[in-house]
C-alpha cells in the first residue's frame, strides 16, 4: 500500500524524492516499486490528504530546493505534469509554516511556478510577500478565459492574509488541485468577501438565463456557463444550502431549470450540462427537501438521456442522503404542514432518527409525529419514552389526538406534557423485550415502514469492546464493482488506497475493503479491519445503537460486493434492508 511505502522512506528521501528521479532523467526505482505508479495512484485517486501527513515543513524544503535544480515545472510530459500537481499539493500542505530556508528556494522558483500554474503561484506569492507577483498571478488566472465568474472567485479569496486560509480556499476552487469538501470542512464559508461573490454568482447566471428565455441573447448550446463558472456557482449553492440561505432556496429552481433546459421545448440540447450535473451532486451530498423536490422536478422535465440518468442516480442518492439529516425535513413540521410531495422523503428521515441519541419534548414530538402526512407511519413504530426518570418503550394509541400509549404487555399510559420521546432501537434492549416487540408487531398485524422490531443488530465482541477495531467483517471476497457502487449510495467515501469511510452521528467509521475504492476500478479483494476513527477512543464509548447501525451498513456492503453477484441490481439489494419478515 501507498502509505506503508512512503513511511519506509527516509525523511531526506522523502523530502527528495522528486529531485532525484529527475535529476536522472527517469523514475527510480525503490523496493520493487515505482514511483511513477506512486505518483499516478495519488493523482488518479486523490490522495493529497494522505501526502500531507508525510511531509514535516523541512522536508518539504529540501524537495523544493531539489525543484530548483530541475526543470521540472517547465516540462511538457505527462509525467511532469503529475509529478509538479504532487509537488503543488505539498506546497500546500505546508505554505503556513515553511522555513525561511524554503521561503528563499521559493522566491527563486517563482518563475517557473507562474509558468506551471498560476493558482500555485497565487499561494508562493503571497508566501513571499511580493504584491507584483500577486498581480501576476490573478493576470495569468485571467488568460485562463475560465469566465468572468472564475475569475472573480479568484478574487474574492486572493486578498486572505492568511497563508493557510489561502492555500485551503485555492485548494477548493483550484480547477487543477480541486477534492470535494464536505461544507462542514470549507473554508471558503469564512471569507466574507467570497460569501459576496457566492451570491453574486448565482444572480450573474440568473441574469444570463433570463436574456436567454427572453431573446435578447441567442442560444447556444452549453455556453451558458465554462465548465469552471458551473464549479463556482455549484459551490456557492452549497453553501446556500448548507445554512438555509433565502437567496439560495428561492432560486435553485428557476437557476436548475436554466441550466437544464433549451428554450426550444424540442431540443434536447442544454444552456450548462456541467452546471446541471454539478448542481445535481450539491443535493446529493447536502440534501434539504426543497432542493430534493426541485432536483426531482428538473430530472422528470430534462430532455438530454445522458444527464437525466445522471440527475437521476444523484437525486436518489440525495434522498437517501436525508436520513442522515432527519431534522431537516422533521423541524419543517413545527410550524408548517407537510405538503404530500414531502411524503416519499419521510421514510428515510425518520428511519435516520434511529441513529438520533438527542429526545425531542413531548409537545415538539407531538406536533411532528401526529401531522396528518406521517400518522400512516409514525402509528406503527415504536417510541422510546422518559416519564420523569422512568423509561418504557410503546406504540401510539388509537388516533393521533387520543394521547395513549399503548406498551407491549397491553396496558395503557397518558400522554403527558413532562415527557420526553425518541425512537426505540433493539440494540439497546433485552433479548426478552425484543422477542416481546417482534411477537407483537406479528400478533396485531403491523407493516412498520422500515425495519424496526426485526432489525438487524450487531453488539460488538466482547474482546473487541476496549478497542477501536473490529475483525467482524474481515476475510471475505468482493467485487470492486457491486461494492463501490452501493457504496457510494450508501454514503460511504473513499477514504486512503483501499479504505472507504462513512460518518454516522458525527462519528467516523474506516472499512478496509481490500480493493481499490476509486471510479473506473475492477477486480476482487479480501476485506479486512473495521475501525473507528473518532471521536471517541474505542467502541465500549460508543452509543450502541450507533455502533450497530454501523456495522449493519457494513453488513450490507460486504453482502452485497461478494464476489459473483456483480448482477444483483443495487436497488435490490437496498429494499432488502427496507423489510422484514411476519
Amino acid at each position: 500500500m501507498l502509505n506503508s511505502y512512503v513511511q519506509a522512506l527516509s525523511p531526506f528521501d522523502r523530502g527528495a524524492i522528486l529531485a532525484t528521479m529527475w535529476e536522472k532523467g527517469d523514475f527510480q526505482q525503490t523496493a520493487g516499486t515505482s514511483i511513477s505508479g506512486i505518483l499516478r495512484d495519488i493523482e488518479e485517486g486523490g490522495l493529497h490528504e494522505t501526502v500531507y501527513l508525510f511531509f514535516t515543513p523541512e522536508e518539504a524544503a529540501i524537495a523544493l530546493s531539489g525543484l530548483a535544480r530541475t526543470e521540472i515545472i517547465s516540462g511538457g510530459s505527462h509525467e511532469k505534469d503529475v509529478c509538479y500537481r504532487y509537488v503543488a499539493r505539498i506546497l500546500l500542505g505546508t505554505i503556513g509554516t515553511l522555513p525561511e530556508e524554503a521561503l528563499k528556494t521559493l522566491r527563486k522558483l517563482h518563475p517557473r511556478i507562474s509558468k506551471g500554474s498560476a493558482d500555485v503561484a497565487l499561494i508562493a506569492a503571497h508566501a513571499i510577500g511580493d504584491d507584483l507577483l500577486l498581480d501576476a498571478a490573478l493576470v495569468n488566472i485571467a488568460a485562463r478565459n475560465d469566465g468572468p465568474i472564475s475569475f472573480e472567485e479568484f478574487e474574492a479569496v486572493a486578498g486572505v492574509s492568511d497563508l493557510r486560509t489561502l492555500a485551503n480556499a485555492i485548494c477548493e476552487i483550484s480547477s487543477e488541485l480541486s477534492h470535494s469538501i464536505p461544507a462542514h470542512d470549507s473554508v471558503l464559508a469564512d471569507i466574507s468577501e467570497w460569501r459576496l461573490f457566492a451570491e453574486h454568482a448565482v444572480e450573474e447566471v440568473l441574469r444570463r438565463s433570463r436574456r436567454i428565455v427572453a431573446g435578447t441573447v441567442k442560444y447556444q448550446s452549453d455556453k451558458l456557463t465554462s465548465v469552471a463558472e458551473a464549479s463556482a456557482v455549484a459551490r456557492a449553492v452549497k453553501l446556500a444550502l448548507t445554512e438555509r440561505l433565502d437567496w439560495g432556496l428561492k432560486t435553485l429552481d428557476e437557476l436548475w431549470v436554466g441550466a437544464a433546459l433549451a428554450p426550444d421545448h424540442k431540443a434536447k440540447s442544454m444552456p450548462s450540462q456541467s452546471l446541471s450535473i454539478q448542481l445535481g451532486k450539491v443535493v446529493r451530498d447536502e440534501p434539504q427537501p426543497e432542493a430534493v423536490l426541485i432536483a426531482q422536478k428538473v430530472t422528470r422535465e430534462i430532455r438530454h438521456a445522458g444527464v437525466k440518468k445522471k440527475l437521476q442516480r444523484t437525486t436518489k442518492e440525495g434522498i437517501r442522503n436525508l436520513s442522515l439529516h432527519p431534522e431537516r425535513v422533521l423541524d419543517l413540521l413545527t410550524t408548517n404542514h407537510i405538503p404530500d410531495e414531502f411524503t416519499k422523503l419521510i421514510k428515510p428521515a425518520l428511519e435516520g432518527m434511529l441513529l438520533r441519541l438527542w429526545w425531542l419534548d413531548v409537545s415538539v414530538w407531538a406536533r411532528q409525529m401526529t401531522d396528518k402526512s406521517l400518522w400512516p407511519m409514525t402509528s406503527k413504530l415504536i417510541w422510546e419514552v422518559e416519564d420523569e426518570g422512568d423509561r418504557f418503550a410503546a406504540v401510539l394509541k388509537g388516533g393521533s389526538n387520543e394521547g395513549l400509549w399503548l406498551l407491549v404487555d397491553g396496558s395503557t399510559r397518558l400522554r403527558a406534557e413532562w415527557q420526553r420521546v425518541r425512537l426505540w432501537h433493539p440494540v439497546e434492549s433485552s433479548e426478552e423485550e425484543r422477542q416481546e416487540w417482534q411477537f407483537f408487531v406479528t400478533k396485531e398485524g403491523i407493516k412498520q415502514p422500515f425495519p424496526q422490531a426485526f432489525r438487524e443488530i450487531y453488539p460488538v465482541m466482547e474482546n473487541e469492546l476496549g478497542t477501536n477495531t473490529s475483525r467482524m467483517f474481515a476475510g471475505h471476497t468482493v467485487s470492486q464493482v457491486p461494492l463501490f457502487g452501493l457504496s457510494q449510495q450508501m454514503g460511504w467515501r473513499p477514504s486512503d488506497y483501499e479504505t472507504l469511510a462513512i460518518t454516522l452521528a458525527g462519528r467516523r467509521f474506516n472499512f478496509e475493503t481490500g480493493i481499490r475504492t476509486f471510479p473506473g476500478c475492477a477486480g476482487e479483494g479480501t476485506t479486512g479491519n473495521f475501525s473507528l476513527k473518532g471521536p471517541e477512543k474505542k467502541f465500549s464509548d460508543v452509543p450502541q445503537r450507533v455502533l450497530s447501525e454501523a456495522f449493519r451498513q457494513t453488513d450490507l456492503l460486504v453482502a452485497t460486493g461478494a464476489a459473483g453477484v456483480e448482477d444483483i441490481l443495487l436497488e435490490d439489494a437496498w429494499d432488502k434492508t427496507q423489510s422484514y419478515p411476519g
